[in-house]
């Protein structure tokens, strides 16, 4: 007791944002006061970075304590548990809770994961800018129809044009040519050679065959990191985001983290045994935030606006202790902490949460917190930071803390500096950053339904049950009233008429339950999901045919695409520019690298391709009308239908070279299926390319007979 009076001193002290360097908080104390802080390290609470983060941390979590207890009647009312708002009436007999929202956050969940995920692509997608900068659209090959660049093979050594200076880099190394290939962005080396290239810039003018650049960048790109989403697990975290968004009404992500990621690699050592050297490579993993462990600005009403954000961990000494081995934390302050009985305080929430009511020992748990966001540059001083650069009085950073240690203090690591949390609601708040859930729509609703359900069950226990009224003064006293079938009351002499007179109480059920099935309309409405959306057929007279099903459920959709808007914004639009600033940033693979931008793609994911897809097949029949042929591109067309289709137009498209081979392959079995002799032969008629309009023409006959160089070019990108 007397400890825990000392703490609450010293916190009070902290709280005025008193100065380390000032003794005079202590002076007052006794001496075995002051032995005793020493000891316990209680004195760190005076550290003015430690003390702004907690301060931080109580201002946060008296801000949404009423949001706690919102949370809890979702959690309660989807467990089936009663509570006291649930409750119809004090006299209720019967406790039935009719798990109606139970149904609804699963039916959302589910409608919303199926949307996203049914076509087995990560709903994140990279394209190119309309008018991309640094780098092409288009690039074909070279024909004579191309004007040929002014320079000459011999460039003299210095910077390129006269402009520059020593040792810029721009130096051309001796032999190669003045070219200007930035046209091809990150690709340039491997489209050239010697600084020398095939290709040229924009679309052929002989209607050739022709590279999309900056969208084989985009594909790259893409590729890129859906394998880095895949690999981190990405898809399951965002499942388990998105229950908790459905339950809670916010749903939390984070990411991309930098990790040594582990390739399983074995050698064998001089003695011919096979050894285990595994390959570290970097990488990067997203994951899932339960809502109950963030803890933002709470001024914050968007992901944008908040200025910090913490994010409270509970750790054991085991995952205390992998901390030493990430960077830039503090070994010494791990250990000291690790020395102390734990930490960890269980909140009132918790208990609610954890049903089987067991906790492991405060002793060996710890409450850790990450902070991210602005810091005063005067409270990061002895932290010895590199804050040369900036001129800020605010820093943005990340600090890590338990208790009074100091676990870890960087400056923020990504540029442009981020909060890399991405809180998304289930219905928008304007004026919160917290979503509403499926429970809290439906709460009343719910409410009512358990209260008529109960009338109705309470009353069929008194209207299928016979209630007797009985006279004892015309019975002989002392007899057994139980009731039993063959029964005999004696009847006591002199008196006349019925003793016992049996009494039926009126069925009530039925209104009882009418007004259930309304009540259950009432929260289809609230919720935006119908019945029958989760399989309670017969609801509805239109759903007695295809039509009306149909219609219904095109309408029933249209408040889960609401919520996926609200996932693409509020969380794959910024987790996906997120990794594509990690590939930017600290990936070395430059053909991946161009003018992008990422689209989240969401529910309109599947149904664009469709569209796109159908598109491009309208498009591609205007090519047999002979007077519409002579203008279409069917190289690109044909490519595009492949990406539509989700597959890899390199793999089944073939080169210009194959293509100029299989077009021979084919024109031979014409001439011969004709009865005329193949072109070459011995007295064979000479066969010349088919014209615009003619059957067989396709626009690439320049390209089918591209030079080496080239054909080598058009090879590695795949084109056609």
């Amino acid at each position: 007791m007397a400890n825990n009076k000392l703490f609450d001193e010293i916190k009070e002290s902290s709280d005025e944002q008193m100065d380390l360097s000032d003794a005079a908080p202590v002076a007052d104390q006794d001496n075995e006061d002051r032995d005793f802080m020493m000891e316990e390290g209680l004195m760190e609470l005076y550290s003015p970075l430690v003390s702004d983060i907690k301060a931080k941390f109580e201002e946060s979590e008296r801000a949404r304590r009423i949001r706690e207890d919102q949370w809890l009647r979702n959690v309660n009312s989807y467990r089936g548990h009663d509570s006291t708002e649930a409750r119809f009436r004090d006299s209720e007999q019967n406790k039935t809770f009719i798990r109606t929202t139970t149904v609804k956050v699963r039916a959302a969940y589910a409608q919303i994961v199926e949307a996203l995920f049914s076509d087995g692509v990560f709903p994140i997608h990279i394209t190119s800018t309309e008018i991309p900068q640094g780098v092409s659209e288009f690039a074909h090959l070279k024909t004579d129809m191309d004007e040929e660049p002014s320079h000459t093979s011999e460039v003299p050594e210095g910077p390129v044009g006269g402009v520059g200076f020593e040792g810029d880099g721009l130096t051309l190394a001796p032999g190669a040519t003045g070219e200007n290939l930035s046209f091809l962005g990150g690709l340039k080396d491997e489209l050239s050679k010697d600084g020398e290239t095939p290709l040229a810039e924009g679309i052929s003018k002989d209607g050739g065959p022709s590279i999309p650049i900056s969208k084989e960048l985009a594909r790259r790109m893409e590729k890129v990191i859906h394998d880095r989403l895949e690999e981190s697990n990405a898809r399951t975290e965002v499942r388990k985001a998105i229950f908790e968004m459905c339950l809670l009404g916010t749903g939390v992500m984070k990411g991309p983290f930098n990790i040594n990621k582990e390739l399983p690699k074995w050698e064998e050592d001089e003695l011919g045994d096979m050894v285990y050297s595994p390959k570290l490579v970097k990488s990067n993993e997203t994951s899932m935030v339960s809502a109950w462990d963030v803890y933002p600005d709470p001024n914050a009403i968007s992901n944008d606006s908040m200025e910090w954000l913490i994010q409270r961990h509970r750790m054991n000494n085991n995952k205390l202790r992998t901390l030493k081995n990430r960077p830039h934390f503090n070994p010494d302050a791990i250990d000291r902490l690790l020395v102390k009985p734990g930490n960890w305080v269980r909140q009132s929430y918790e208990n609610v949460l954890d049903e089987s009511n067991f906790s492991e020992s405060e002793e060996r748990l710890y409450e850790v917190l990450e902070f991210w966001g602005y810091m005063d540059r005067a409270k990061l001083e002895k932290f010895n930071l590199n804050l040369d650069n900036m001129i800020e009085d605010y820093v943005q950073v990340n600090v890590w803390i338990s208790g009074n240690e100091v676990l870890r203090v960087v400056v923020n690591p990504f540029i442009p500096h981020r909060i890399p949390y991405y809180i998304v609601p289930y219905e928008l708040d304007p004026y919160s950053i917290w979503g509403t859930g499926v429970p809290e729509s439906m709460q009343d609703s719910q409410a009512m339904m358990n209260g008529f359900a109960r009338l109705a069950v309470d009353n069929l226990a008194l209207a299928g049950n016979m209630v007797f009224d009985i006279d004892e003064s015309l019975l002989i006293p002392g007899q057994d009233m139980s009731m039993e079938p063959g029964k005999i009351f004696r009847h006591q002499n002199g008196g006349a008429g019925q003793a016992i007179h049996g009494i039926k109480f009126p069925n009530t059920a039925p209104e009882n339950m009418m007004m259930f099935d309304r009540f259950r309309q009432l929260a289809d409405e609230s919720t935006g999901i119908p019945s029958f959306a989760h399989g309670q057929m017969g609801v509805m007279s239109p759903t007695r045919t295809s039509s009306g099903m149909s219609m219904l459920l095109s309408n029933a959709s249209l408040n889960i695409k609401t919520v996926i808007r609200n996932i693409d914004d509020y969380m794959l639009k910024p987790l996906g520019e997120a990794h594509f600033r990690w590939e930017m940033q600290f990936n070395p693979d430059v053909t991946i690298k161009g003018d992008l931008e990422v689209k989240a793609m969401g529910s309109s994911s599947l149904q664009a391709k469709e569209i796109r897809s159908q598109r491009l097949n309208t498009f591609l029949q205007l090519s047999m009308n002979p007077m519409i042929a002579p203008f279409i591109k069917l190289s690109y067309i044909v490519r595009e239908i492949a990406v539509s289709m989700d597959m890899d137009p390199n793999e089944i498209l073939n080169n210009p070279e194959e293509q100029a081979i299989y077009a021979a392959v084919i024109g031979s079995m014409n001439l011969q299926g004709q009865g005329g002799a193949v072109s070459g032969s011995p007295g064979a008629p000479e066969v010349s390319a088919p014209m615009p309009g003619e059957q067989g023409f396709t626009g690439n006959e320049a390209g089918a007979v591209a030079g080496g160089e080239a054909t080598a070019a058009m090879s590695a990108m795949g084109g056609v």
